[in-house]
Order: C-alpha cells, then structure tokens, then sequence
C-alpha cells in the first residue's frame, strides 16, 4: 500500500452522453496525506465514504438506487483493490482480511460483499470475493454467470476461480 492517500472532496467525473461511459476522475489540486497506515485507511475510508454518498444523491433521482446493492457494489469495489494490493504486496489473507475490515468499517458497510477463503492450486491460502449481488456478467456475454456469482455454491465459485488463474 503506498505511503499517501489523495483528498476526493471536489473531484469530478465527465461522461459521454454518446456511450454513457465515464471518462476518467479529475482530482483537485492538492497534497496527498502521508501518515501511518492505520490513519490512511481512516482517512481513505472517510474520503471515499463522503465522495460515494454525493454521488449517489446525485444519482438517485435518475437512477432510484437500492442502499443494498450501492453498499454492495462499493464493498465489491474496495475489496478487489485490496485483493490487487495483497497480490503485489504479497500480503497474507489474514492481513488483508485485517485491511478489508478497516476499510468496510471506516466507509460504513456492514452488509456488502465480503472475502471468501479458499485453498488455490498450490495449496495457499487465497481469497476470492464473496458477491452477495448478482453483477449480471451473464447477461452481457455467453449467458454463463462469473466466478464469484452469488447464484453459485460456494464451491463452484472455488471451481471456477481456480480454473481462471490457471
């Protein structure tokens, strides 16, 4: 994890209306806060938390946004940054689940997505995330759901998790 955490107050999103994609986040001008890696979290969790809440505000009058599936996709979010971070940082499952819950506390996710412990091909212990919202993945290729759905048992999630990073 690195040694700063950027401020998100004031930082702005364009779209097209062409594709309805975002296109990059624009940041303000500012310095980064250094400090322990505990109080970056705080902070971090703190910044993200405000930015998440104005955005859904703004969204929620187009889009009627259920709190269960923004919490959700939010957790989603934060955990696989986590889980990127523990893969380059060569963190064990323990520290990382140590750093989610942190994280998840510091923004006010209770009921999100979580982390599901597994065994990988070289008899590791690994972690995968434990949706509890269907992303609908199936509905955008082959019909087939993703590793992680929710829709699949926990040891068919193991399955093909492990068929992915062979």
């Amino acid at each position: 994890m690195d040694n700063q955490v950027p401020k998100l107050n004031g930082a702005w999103q364009s779209w097209s209306d062409k594709d309805g994609f975002t296109h990059g986040l624009w940041l303000p001008s500012h310095n980064p806060l250094p400090g322990l890696l505990t109080d970056r979290i705080t902070f971090g969790a703190t910044e993200i938390a405000h930015f998440c809440s104005q955005m859904r505000d703004a969204m929620q009058s187009m889009l009627n946004l259920k709190n269960k599936t923004v919490d959700a996709t939010l957790a989603e979010c934060v955990l696989a940054a986590l889980l990127l971070a523990g893969r380059y940082t060569h963190a064990d499952t323990n520290l990382i689940r140590a750093w989610a819950d942190r994280w998840l506390d510091g923004i006010g996710i209770t009921n999100g997505c979580g982390l599901l412990i597994y065994e990988d091909a070289w008899g590791n212990s690994a972690l995968m995330l434990n949706r509890t919202i269907c992303c609908h993945h199936f509905r955008r290729r082959d019909g087939d759901k993703c590793a992680s759905c929710p829709k699949l048992t926990h040891k068919e999630r193991i399955t093909r998790t492990l068929a992915e990073t062979r």
